[in-house]
Parts: structure tokens; C-alpha cells; sequence
């Protein structure tokens, strides 16, 4: 997520808004916009079309600065958890980790379609970090991962390098990813961190643009807050030789929704922008499948019709006429194992036209989809919005027709701590009606 799901402009703007994500797996015996179409077609180019408007995931808030006294804080989970996270199955083993063949994902040998919701913020921790999101406390990480959601169910959430600095030291500290990677183990839940934002909210605050996606990501731009010491490169070597061989990773995402533009979502050059992407994805993701072998990568894509991700050389409205498509070829990348839709503004329509279009191209290369966010706003008693009745009966008419057309996974944006606010939002609380949809 982008931290908006709607306008360019005011998603740049907005600090974090929050969606839902509840999963369901079954484990048996973003937007739209940019494409590509078959291998002829990846090397060819044309001129470039009007780039559509970006819609990038509800805008997570920015946290207010922490309280520094780490003391104050409940404790991160039961004693000597840290010393556990980089336990796994032997070397050279899968069992426990989410693989895929072909378009279809497998856990343990079997096929996996799981369901779940995004929790962002869950890896803020007052007091460790600077935070992104309000805090979840010990008693919401056991409602959310415990009691919200069932074994085998998926949590995304943003695991930035600012999120494992130290706010106070400036040194590097996994507190808070730690607690949320223990809680999910505990309670037999995945997880699938995001490394890095498009926009750079809560982390670095550089916005990914195409010189980054080119090379700028072996750079350090530091914060404000002087909380990202290194550079992506750097920092994602690092998540990675922690972290590779925790099977409470379903996948990893080493950006979320890429969009290799300037700021405020201004798209210079198509086929710029794919070449950049692709890039990315040829040397990032295939140094992450190095150090990393256990885990699948995910390409945190919001689909086609993203810039460098649209298709190009069309003769007729269907996407199919296209000489060349971008989100193919973006995806074919020996870097991604499975491409990404993120799923917003077609409430009443169980499978929108760039979804369609986005799992046909990701089948041309052979890989799984997932639908890394599904948001609706809604409450209940205010005029005007969706009811969370309702909104529970959409997401599931979604998740029977997504599941039927070949969608590995769906997860709710967001599900957020505390009590429902007052505004008609996507915000999912302990309770929701959505969560149930999700089992």
C-alpha cells in the first residue's frame, strides 16, 4: 500500500491510512493499470500513453513521536523470543515454507490460497522505534493473530529499516519486527513484511523515483528522524540473513506498491519506467533469491495500469489487441515469484476489469497472484457510508470470485487497534464482520 488508495496527488500527501486485511487459507490435498504481453512483445517499446491516475493504499498516519522510556512499554513477548526467530526447518528442507508451482502456491507439498488482512503498523513499538501507526500492545498482537484470525491465515505489514533503528541509539534493533514475527509463530500465522515504500513514509522519506529503481537503492538517504542508517541494499541484506530461515514468513515484498515516477505519482516515460522496474527486480530480487533461498519474493505491485505497467501499441480497447505489456514483462523477471493487485474503488464488483487483466499476464509468465489489499470503507450508523455488514458481504462475494478466477491470496486493508473511529474509513477492528468473511 501506498498509504492512499485513491488520487495521486492526495495519496502523496496522506500519511497512512489504514485498510483491512483478514485472511483465510485454504491448504488442500492495485490497482490496476500497466501490462505486456508475450515474450515477443517484451522487448518492443512504443511511444507511451497518457498515464492514468495512480491509486496507491489508504495512507498510513505517520506515529507522533515515542515515549523514550522503553521501560514503560509491556514487554516484547516471552523471554529469549529473539533468540528463536532464526530457527527453522534443516537446511535444504521447504516444510513450513509457502512455495509455489507454477501459478499455484503450495505449503507443505499441498495447495495454499490463504486470506488475511494488513496490519501496517504492527511493528511499531514505543519507546524501540519511531514508529508507523498507533502501537499494537501485547493484548492486540493476541486478538489480532490469536483470536482474529485462524492458523494458516496471512498479516502484511511494513517491516522499513526505520522501523528496526533504534530511535534513541540510532543502532539497529528488531524489537519491534521481532514481537510481530513471535507472535505470529506462537499463534501459526504468516506474515509477509514489506521492506521499503514507494513514498518513503516512516522510512528513509525519499520518494522511489526511476534513477532509484535504476541503482539509487545502493544509496543512503537519511531521514529527518536519522533513523535509516544504511542504504535499501544494505538494509535488505540485512532482514534477509536474519530472517531466511523463519518459516512464519509466507513471502517477502521488497516494495511496497513500485511505481518508478517523480513525486506526486508523475509518470515521465512509460517504457522508462518499465525498463527501471524490470531492472529492479533483474538485480534486486535476484540478489534477495540468493541470500535468501527459503523465501518466495512478491512484486508488491498495485497491476497493470500502473506507470510501467500499462499496456502499450493498442488497436482496440481490449488489452489483448497490445502490441506490448508492460506488467508482463515487469513480472517475468527471474526476481519475482509472485505478482501482486491491489484491489480498491470497485466495491460491488467481485473481479474488476484490471484484476482480469493482471492474473491473465501473470499466468502468461507461469506465476501466482495475490491480492495484496481488498479495501472498502465503511461504518456502521453513518450516513452516506457502506455498513460493515455490507462491507463483510462484498469482500466475500470478492473472495469467491477472485478464488474461482485463480487468486492465491486476499488481504483486508486494515486492521487497526482500539475501537472503531468515527469517520467511514477502512479501518477493521477486533470483531468486524469482515474478519468472519475471511474464515
Amino acid at each position: 500500500m501506498n498509504y492512499i488508495k485513491k488520487p495521486a496527488p492526495v495519496m502523496a500527501l496522506l500519511a497512512i491510512a489504514l485498510t483491512l486485511t483478514v485472511g483465510y487459507v485454504y491448504a488442500a490435498g492495485g490497482n490496476p493499470r500497466g501490462q505486456i504481453r508475450n515474450a515477443a512483445s517484451l522487448a518492443t517499446y512504443p511511444s507511451a500513453s497518457p498515464a492514468p491516475s495512480p491509486s496507491p493504499s489508504p495512507s498510513p498516519l505517520a506515529s507522533p513521536n515515542p515515549s523514550p522510556f522503553p521501560s514503560q512499554l509491556e514487554s516484547a513477548g516471552p523471554a529469549g523470543f529473539r533468540n528463536k526467530l532464526t530457527q527453522g526447518p534443516p537446511p535444504g528442507s521447504t516444510a513450513g515454507f509457502v512455495t509455489r508451482n507454477g501459478t499455484t502456491l503450495l505449503l507443505n507439498g499441498q495447495p495454499y490460497r490463504f486470506t488475511g488482512v494488513n496490519a501496517y503498523e504492527a511493528a511499531t513499538y514505543w519507546g524501540i522505534n519511531a514508529g508507523c501507526g498507533g502501537m499494537l500492545k501485547d493484548q492486540d498482537l493476541d486478538t489480532l493473530f490469536g483470536n482474529s484470525l485462524r492458523p494458516g491465515q496471512v498479516v502484511r505489514f511494513w517491516a522499513f529499516q526505520g522501523l528496526a533503528t533504534n530511535y534513541a541509539t540510532k543502532q539497529r534493533d528488531w524489537t519491534g519486527i521481532d514481537r510481530v514475527l513471535t507472535a505470529a509463530a506462537q499463534h501459526r500465522v504468516k506474515v509477509i513484511p514489506a521492506l521499503s515504500d514507494q513514498v518513503g513514509t516512516c522510512d528513509d522519506g525519499h520518494w522511489r523515483d526511476v534513477a532509484w529503481y535504476s541503482g539509487g537503492y545502493m544509496n543512503t538517504y537519511e531521514s529527518a528522524q536519522n533513523i535509516t542508517p544504511e542504504s535499501f541494499w544494505q538494509y535488505m541484506h540485512e532482514f534477509l540473513s536474519r530472517y531466511r530461515s523463519n518459516p512464519a514468513i509466507a513471502m517477502i515484498e521488497l516494495v511496497n506498491e513500485p511505481s518508478p515516477t517523480n513525486p506526486g505519482y508523475v509518470c515521465v516515460n512509460q517504457d522508462t519506467a518499465a525498463t527501471a522496474l524490470r531492472s529492479f527486480y533483474d538485480t534486486v530480487g535476484s540478489e534477495a533469491k540468493r541470500v535468501d533461498p527459503n523465501h518466495l519474493f512478491e512484486s508488491g505491485q498495485q497491476g497493470v495500469g500502473q506507470c510501467g505497467q500499462q499496456n502499450q501499441g493498442c488497436s482496440s480497447p481490449q488489452w489483448t489487441s497490445c502490441s506490448t505489456l508492460h506488467y508482463a514483462y515487469v513480472d517475468a523477471s527471474p526476481g519475482v515469484d509472485v505478482t501482486s493487485y491491489h484491489d480498491y474503488e470497485h466495491d460491488g464488483e467481485p473481479i474488476p476489469g484490471y484484476l482480469q487483466e493482471s492474473l491473465a499476464q501473470a499466468g502468461m509468465n507461469g506465476k501466482p497472484l495475490i491480492v495484496g489489499e481488498m479495501g472498502m470503507k465503511a461504518h456502521d450508523n453513518l450516513g452516506g457510508c457502506m455498513s460493515l455488514g455490507s462491507r463483510a458481504g462484498n469482500v466475500a462475494a470478492k473472495l469467491a470470485a477472485q478464488f474461482g478466477a485463480g487468486v492465491q491470496g486476499v488481504l483486508v486493508w486494515d486492521f487497526v487497534p482500539g475501537v472503531p473511529r468515527s469517520t467511514c474509513d477502512y479501518d477493521m477492528t477486533a470483531g468486524d464482520p469482515v474478519l468472519g468473511a475471511l474464515r
